[in-house]
Parts: C-alpha cells; sequence; structure tokens
C-alpha cells in the first residue's frame, strides 16, 4: 500500500505504510528537533487497533490507534480512505490469526484430553490387575477378586469407548472365567498376557509423532508405573529389580522432564527411587497426570 501522510496526536508530520505483514509508522524531524523516528511493526505483534474521527487534536481527520507488543502509536490523516483501507487490511489479519489459534487451541484441547484419557486408563488398569495378583496371595476372599475385577471390565470399557483414539482392545471373558472357576494359575496368566498388550500399545504409540502432544509420554508412563509395581511386588513374585535401579531412575528422569516440559510446571521434584516407597511415587505419577490435563494452550506445542 501507498505511504499515506498524517500526524501525530502532538502535531508532528508522520507517515505510516503497511508493506506485507509490515507497518512502517515514521515521525519526521520538525523545526526544533532532528531526530526522526521509524518504527516498524510485525502484524503479529499488533494487539488491538481502533479508528474513527472526532478526536482531538484534527477532529475532522481520521484517527487510528495501534497497540503492539512494544507500545502503541497514534496517527491522523485528512486522507480517509487510504488509512481505513490500511487499517481493514490488519483488522483482516488480526480476525485471521484468532480463528487460527482458536482451531489450533481447539485441537490441542481434543488431542491433549484423548491421549491424557489413554494414560490415565492405562494405568488404572495397571492399578487393578496387579491388585488382583496381590489378592491372590495367602488366603484368598474371591470377593474381593470379583469386586477388583468389575473395577478392570469397567476400564477395559471405558477404554473401548475413548473418543479420538483406538486403543487396543482384549477381552477380559478368561479372566472372569478364571475367578469364578477359582484358577489363580489362569488369572494370572491373563493378567500378564493383557499387561502384555498394554505395554506393547503404549511402546507403539511413543514412536508415533503426535500434533499438540508428546507421545512418549505413553510409554514413559506405562514403562514408570509398571517398573514401581515390580518393586511393591518383590515381596510376593520373589524377584528383586536391584539392577533395574538406575534405569528405572533415568526412565523416572526422562518422564518428569517430559511433564515438566509440557505443562510449563518448572516447579515439580523429582523422586529418588529407593529413598520413597513405590507406591508413593505412584501417586506422584497421578499427580502429574494431573497436570497435564490441565496444560495452557501454547503453538509451541504444536
Amino acid at each position: 500500500m501507498t505511504e499515506i501522510r498524517g500526524r501525530t496526536g502532538d502535531r508532528k508530520t508522520a507517515t505510516i505504510e503497511l508493506d506485507g505483514e509490515t507497518i512502517t509508522f515514521e515521525v519526521k524531524p520538525g523545526f526544533l528537533s532532528g531526530k526522526e523516528h521509524v518504527e516498524t511493526i510485525k502484524l503479529d505483534e499488533v494487539k488491538s487497533i481502533e479508528t474513527g474521527t472526532g478526536v482531538k487534536p484534527y477532529k475532522d481527520a481520521q484517527w487510528a490507534h495501534i497497540s503492539h507488543n512494544r507500545g502503541s502509536i497514534e496517527f491522523f490523516t485528512d486522507n480517509k480512505d487510504p488509512l481505513i483501507e490500511l487499517l481493514s487490511s490488519v483488522s483482516q489479519f488480526l480476525d485471521d490469526r484468532a480463528r487460527h489459534l482458536a482451531e489450533n487451541e481447539a485441537a490441542f484441547l481434543s488431542i491433549r484430553g484423548a491421549h491424557m484419557a489413554l494414560i490415565v486408563l492405562n494405568l488404572d488398569l495397571i492399578d487393578s490387575l496387579l491388585r488382583l495378583v496381590m489378592l491372590l496371595e495367602g488366603p484368598v476372599r474371591w470377593d474381593y477378586l470379583e469386586a477388583e475385577l468389575v473395577q478392570v471390565e469397567g476400564i477395559v470399557i471405558d477404554r473401548v469407548n475413548l473418543q479420538g483414539l483406538k486403543p487396543s482392545t482384549f477381552t477380559t471373558k478368561m479372566l472372569r472365567n478364571g475367578v469364578e472357576r477359582r484358577l489363580p494359575w489362569t488369572i494370572k496368566q491373563e493378567i500378564h498376557d493383557t499387561l502384555s498388550i498394554v505395554s506393547q500399545e503404549a511402546s507403539e504409540r511413543s514412536k508415533n509423532l503426535v500434533k499438540w502432544f508428546p507421545s512418549d509420554l505413553h510409554g514413559l508412563f506405562v514403562d514408570m508405573y509398571m517398573t514401581l509395581w515390580n518393586y511393591q511386588l518383590a515381596p510376593i513374585t520373589g524377584i528383586e529389580p536391584v539392577d533395574e535401579a538406575k534405569n528405572s531412575q533415568l526412565i523416572l528422569n526422562n518422564l518428569h522432564r517430559a511433564v515438566v516440559d509440557y505443562s510449563d510446571e518448572e516447579t515439580i521434584d523429582v523422586p529418588v527411587i529407593g529413598k520413597i516407597e513405590p507406591a508413593q511415587i505412584r501417586a506422584r505419577l497421578y499427580m502429574w497426570t494431573e497436570l497435564l490435563i490441565e496444560s495452557k494452550f501454547s503453538l509451541d506445542k504444536e
């Protein structure tokens, strides 16, 4: 667009021009001041625009006020139509930007919600399945196992009905058959197979780049959560995961870093395995999922 001549609010001669996505505002030197002021404003920096007539000190002129990230400019001109056209172009850019941001934010919320829902459901499922293992030790209270099995079945249904994703599906018929027929070995085998499916799926999801969501969170959460359960089940299984301590802490550190980056919550402490009970660290991981669910929208997260 061509340069538009006019004045500033303090009566200095000035020009304004829009070239592509850059506004150039130039204040000419006056008789008492030899200083020229040139300000360039990218349209991405513009926060708002106002225009009209009847504004002092030039009530008959077209007035424009443009606020941007570094301040604001005020301009008056008798050449009204070109200024109105310039401001219309800026306004269109702002409208397009707002619509683009709204669309991206909606996509971010939808994708974040679906993936975090799956992660939480997977943690819930791991909890319920491994509580079944614990309930099989010692004198078995089958009524307790049946109640926990109902929890497992509910979580599996919730996974199937999850909107936006297609989680792996599996049946709990054999697991229920094992509980109803009081077959501990069958129950443990079904739990093992189901956990293998959940772990494999989380690992596969971690390899696929996803817009608006760090996909590696799937594998990190599931791997860490199952490792913490391994520590807790060691007295039952007789397998003490001592050799895994360094690797487990590394996974936890990586998970912590991913949570901090996505949630923008810098004050999260990373637990140290061996100094805090595994069950307490698992509870901490659930707190991390809440932070991720509440993470703020940002274009940087695309």
